[in-house]
């Protein structure tokens, strides 16, 4: 008898751990550091040691805006400062990171090695993308090449799988692309959104999709800064709680239910910006359209038969004027803005 039940008792936990998938697990939440302002550097190291001290915290997601101006020498003293942390962490630049960047983007990506990110935890996807300006001080947007790659990483994953995005802004108007994320997004089951940018707390929604802003983790007018703990509980919530290194939890500010929305199967309609030009000056003929895979945005020269450009992937080429076709590119070292 005593053999039978604990034969039992093992068939309901293993039925237990796939009806609910993995356990609750803990991550670090910390936005907008701005290294360059004048407190930046002390407030992240305190973060980074009340991290270290916390052993339940898993990882560390970093939404952006790391530095203040993306100058070389405040990226490399972010680096510093988080290398000092004794768990993973997983981070992607904001538009301060490249809006008035000496090095026009191009140090983030050689310095931290990747501006997104992809990994999987508890049973969870976790992507990352940048958003940013595509030349200095024009507006935010998640640059082409991140959209092409957000196109590759999403056609690994299957459609049930749940899936956590980050992005610096808020995915709306914000941004002047939102939707080409957001559309690709939700044809998978996309059940939450971070971001950071807006320097407080806050529950969002951005087109069905729960959302959370994080805190920026200077101290402002306050003597310390401040950073979030996230609990996820699988298959059920995400609870949202203000830390202070060196001081106490706080009790949960936002939590929102982990759900599958289907949102491939949404019916509704959300606004898209039109484009398209034919329509307003129809006597206008299109001759041919060249799409990159990355941003365009320092315009473009005719020289004899060939329209020559740039990109930020660092790609200059040559399209033949009459067809559109490339007819031959050369590879630089970096971005080109």
């Amino acid at each position: 008898m005593p053999k039978k039940i604990f034969f039992t008792l093992i068939v309901l936990t293993v039925a237990i751990t796939f009806s609910y998938g993995q356990t609750e697990f803990k991550f670090a939440h910390v936005s907008d550091t701005h290294i360059g302002n004048s407190t930046a550097a002390e407030d992240l190291h305190r973060t980074v040691l009340d991290i270290n001290s916390d052993t339940a915290i898993r990882f560390v997601i970093l939404s952006g805006d790391i530095t203040e101006f993306g100058a070389d020498e405040e990226l490399t003293l972010a680096k510093k400062i988080l290398d000092s942390l004794n768990k993973p962490w997983y981070i992607i630049p904001g538009n301060h990171d490249g809006n008035w960047s000496e090095s026009g983007g191009n140090s983030f990506r050689k310095i931290f090695g990747s501006e997104t990110f992809n990994f999987n935890y508890g049973g969870y996807t976790f992507l990352g993308t940048y958003c940013g300006p595509n030349m200095r001080m024009s507006p935010g947007q998640v640059p082409r090449e991140n959209i092409v790659w957000l196109d590759s990483t999403l056609q690994t994953i299957g459609n049930d799988q749940p899936i956590i995005y980050v992005n610096h802004y808020p995915q709306d108007s914000s941004l002047n692309n939102w939707y080409e994320a957001l559309d690709r997004l939700k044809k998978k089951n996309v059940q939450l959104l971070m971001c950071g940018h807006g320097h407080n707390n806050h529950l969002l929604n951005f087109e069905g999709i729960p959302s959370i802003m994080g805190r920026s983790n200077l101290r402002a007018r306050k003597e310390v800064g401040g950073y979030n703990i996230v609990t996820v509980i699988p298959g059920q919530k995400i609870i949202y709680q203000e830390k202070t290194p060196g001081g106490n939890l706080k009790d949960a500010w936002a939590e929102v239910v982990l759900e599958n929305h289907h949102f491939a199967n949404d019916t509704n309609h959300y606004y898209r910006p039109s484009y398209q030009m034919n329509g307003v000056y129809n006597q206008v003929d299109e001759s041919w359209v060249f799409q990159d895979n990355s941003d365009i945005g320092n315009g473009s020269a005719l020289w004899k038969k060939y329209v020559i450009t740039a990109n930020t992937n660092g790609d200059v080429y040559a399209l033949n004027y009459k067809t559109g076709k490339k007819t031959w590119t050369y590879k630089t070292a970096g971005k080109i803005y």
